[in-house]
């Protein structure tokens, strides 16, 4: 039952992450605190009780896993709450549970990989691909039914070719929530003084009036691959409020599906296909599936 307990205890953690992101945006620090340290005094358990345990294998699965998942954060690549999930997944779940004697028929699908944090991860990533496709034929749909997708911004071909692949329009209270980030940034052009002269009478004398006051002409240019930290998150949400208040057309935002959603959805995967990547592998080379 250790291993059947240690799927609980992920599981559990990455759906409650999941529910906590989604909808603040923010995960208590106390998931991770209590299922890591619940998953690891299984693992130790399992290690004591399994005959041949390969603990080594397991360490070195750790290790990889706590080195990708502390160098990925370090670059950017995703958030602390990511990389904290992954160290669970490593501590709780080193191996695959087929790998270490399980009866269970985790993974039978495609294939099964033995580092399962990798498995976790790999699955992820892929699964997150997916949003490509999906906004492409939002979008195509849009195009089909009349809108101009483009109306009231500034893009290059190649801009808009990335956005319609990464992106889809949405109101601006949509896009200033939590669900969304938006790909939008108001460009100032430049000040115009504008001076308005005027004859009077038959004498043609002219007078001249100056208008000193400044006009900005605002437009609207696309922003790709702006990342916003965790720490400026809500700045720069009230920002891009204030930006939006007032504009009546639709504006590009990508959706915000965070990462933690996508590992769930790869733990979930992997009960049935295995690890996905090593499966396309197999696939692609020919090799039987195990």
């Amino acid at each position: 039952m250790i291993v059947e307990a240690k799927l609980l205890v992920l599981g559990a953690a990455l759906a409650v992450a999941s529910y906590q992101d989604v909808k603040t945006r923010e995960i208590d620090d106390r998931v991770w605190l209590v299922s890591g340290l619940v998953g690891a005094l299984l693992t130790v358990a399992e290690i004591t009780t399994t005959p041949g345990y390969p603990l080594l294998l397991a360490g070195f699965s750790a290790l990889l896993a706590a080195a990708i998942a502390v160098g990925v954060f370090y670059l950017g690549l995703y958030g602390g709450a990511d990389a904290k999930a992954l160290l669970v997944a490593a501590v709780t779940l080193p191996l695959s549970p087929w790998f270490v004697g399980s009866s269970e028929p985790w993974g039978q699908g495609l294939s099964a990989n033995p580092f399962f944090p990798l498995t976790l991860l790999g699955n992820a990533l892929l699964l997150s691909l997916f949003l490509v496709p999906s906004c492409l034929a939002w979008n195509l749909y849009r195009k089909v039914s009349g809108e101009r997708l483009f109306e009231g911004v500034s893009a290059s071909p190649l801009q808009k070719l990335v956005a319609v692949l990464t992106a889809v329009r949405v109101k601006p209270s949509t896009a200033a929530s939590v669900h969304f980030n938006l790909i939008e940034r108001p460009v100032t052009d430049g000040l115009e003084n504008r001076r308005n002269d005027s004859s009077v009478g038959e004498g043609k004398s002219k007078s001249k009036s100056k208008c000193n006051a400044p006009i900005q002409e605002k437009t609207w240019a696309l922003k790709l691959f702006s990342r916003i930290s965790e720490e400026d998150y809500d700045r720069e949400k009230e920002e891009q409020s204030r930006e939006l208040a007032g504009l009546r057309r639709k504006v590009w935002a990508t959706p915000a599906i965070p990462m933690i959603v996508f590992l769930l959805a790869g733990y979930l995967v992997s009960f049935v296909w295995g690890d996905l990547i090593f499966g396309l592998i197999s696939v692609v080379l020919g090799i039987p599936a195990r």
